[in-house]
């Protein structure tokens, strides 16, 4: 009886050593697996925060183009209109019109007939 005893005692010893080395391996398992997964979400993190830094970086460019374009949109129709002003002020008819016709409404004119300056000076001026 003794013997069976020892036997399992021994036994018993034995199934507790596996027992905790099941638990042990478990252990290291579940870590290596949390671990795992850390690992993942870090490199999802890292994945995210380099695809927003690319968006970021695309929307910058396409506003600075944007802007660009509106530059050059803006610089082009001001070049034309001075070209278009150097063409009108080279014309004496034209700035004789528009002077006759900026003077007009802030001043009374005493009209004396079609031999006088100021009348032949109208003339010429309803005439073109």
């Amino acid at each position: 009886m003794h013997w069976i005893n020892q036997q399992y005692e021994v036994q018993r010893q034995l199934t507790e050593a596996i027992k905790k080395e099941t638990e042990n391996l478990g252990a290291v398992s579940d870590a290596e697996s949390r671990k795992a997964v850390s690992a993942i979400k870090t490199e999802t993190a890292m994945l995210q925060k380099s695809a927003d830094k690319n968006i970021s970086s695309l929307n910058d460019i396409i506003v600075r183009d944007r802007e660009k374009t509106f530059a050059e949109i803006v610089k082009y129709k001001k070049e034309r209109e001075a070209e278009a002003n150097k063409l009108l002020f080279a014309n004496p008819a034209y700035l004789d019109l528009m002077m006759s016709k900026n003077l007009a409404p802030e001043s009374k004119v005493y009209f004396s007939g079609r031999e006088s300056l100021l009348g032949a000076l109208l003339k010429e001026i309803m005439d073109a």
